[in-house]
Parts: C-alpha cells; structure tokens; sequence
C-alpha cells in the first residue's frame, strides 16, 4: 500500500508544481480558444457522416456560443486569487491520487482474484495485493507526462510495462500458468467493457 501511495504522489509531483507555476502566469485566454476552434475544426474533419454547411454551421455556431459562456465564467472573479485557486485544485488532485489508485487497484485484484481462482489459483487476497502492487513501480515515468511530446509515450510504456508486470505477480501468487494468469488479469477489464458498451 506505501509503495502504490509514494509511487504515485512521487509521478503527479512535477505536474503539481507545473500547474503551480501556470496559476501564477497571466491566462491566456485567446490561445486556449483557438486551441479549442483547431480541435473542433480537427472532428469535423473526420466525421463519418457528410453533413450540409447549414447543419455544420449550426452545429458549430452552437458549440462557439457554449465556448463563450464557459470563457465568461473562467473569468468571473473568484473568492480566493486566481494562483492560490489553482494550487488548491492541483494539491486536491495531487492528494486525491493515490486514494483513486489504491481503490482501483484493490477493487480490481478482488475480481482479478475471483476468476483466477476459477482457474485454479491458490493465493489468498492478502498474497495477490502483496504482489501485483509491483505493477505500480513503472507509473514513475509518468513523472514526465506533462512533457507534450514525450509524457504520452512514457505513459503508455509504463501501462504496458505494468501490465506485464501484474500479470507475472498473478501468475506467481495464484500458481498458475501465464496464458491462464494473463486470462484472470484482463477478463474482468473484458467485463466491464463488455457491460458499459451494452449500456451504451
């Protein structure tokens, strides 16, 4: 459980001092809309559906009307300075992170538990959490996820780097073998997304 929490608060530490830092520089509120228009125009683009200008205006006329309101609201002037603000927020994310984790992580080894020992394994809930919290060690590289061009690489290898990581754990604590352990660690993920895509 210390490793998940030190892991954790250690990879979202740069990001709160960056966002620290932004709360202090003057916003830029033109460069964040035009950012916003650029990724609007991006999704127009790719649509499946051909839709004609009128529709197309419409729909983005809609959308520009609904960016000017949450401009004008990210104005208004707030209780607290704006840098003290957004340091609250980045400190109650950076808090809350671990909390997140560790629930994730021990909700998600009970059913990884669950269907292992369906395929046999013998490991005891305190044995599986002993080991698959190893699969956190990688996430210190999202320390640098706040780079643009890098963080998202570093991301995705610590996930994949992790997941190789939890499914060996699996495999040592349950006794069992890797095609049946990467079984037991991805079927409830597989679940869960077969359900939210039926809910859908």
């Amino acid at each position: 459980v210390l490793l998940v929490v030190i892991i954790t608060l250690l990879a979202g530490s740069l990001s709160l001092i960056v966002s620290t830092v932004k709360g202090f520089l003057p916003p830029r509120w033109d460069a964040q809309r035009d950012e916003v228009e650029d990724q609007i125009s991006q999704v127009f683009k790719f649509l499946p559906l051909e839709m004609d200008a009128e529709t197309e205006r419409m729909i983005v006329g809609s959308i520009e009307a609904g960016l000017d309101i949450g401009f004008e609201i990210a104005q208004l002037p707030t209780p607290l300075p704006r840098p003290v603000k957004d340091f609250l927020q980045a400190l109650g994310g950076w808090i809350t992170a671990p909390l997140l984790r560790l629930g994730g992580w021990m909700g998600y080894a009970f059913w990884v538990l669950l269907v292992a020992k369906l395929l046999g394994g013998r490991a005891t809930l305190s044995q599986m959490l002993g080991c698959t919290a190893l699969y956190v060690a990688p996430q210190i590289l999202t320390i640098l996820q706040v780079i643009p061009c890098l963080g998202p690489i570093l991301a995705f290898v610590a996930f994949v780097w992790g997941l190789v990581i939890y499914i060996k754990a699996t495999a040592v604590a349950n006794e069992l073998s890797p095609g049946r352990a990467l079984l037991a660690a991805i079927l409830p993920a597989a679940v869960l997304i077969g359900l939210i895509s039926l809910a859908v």
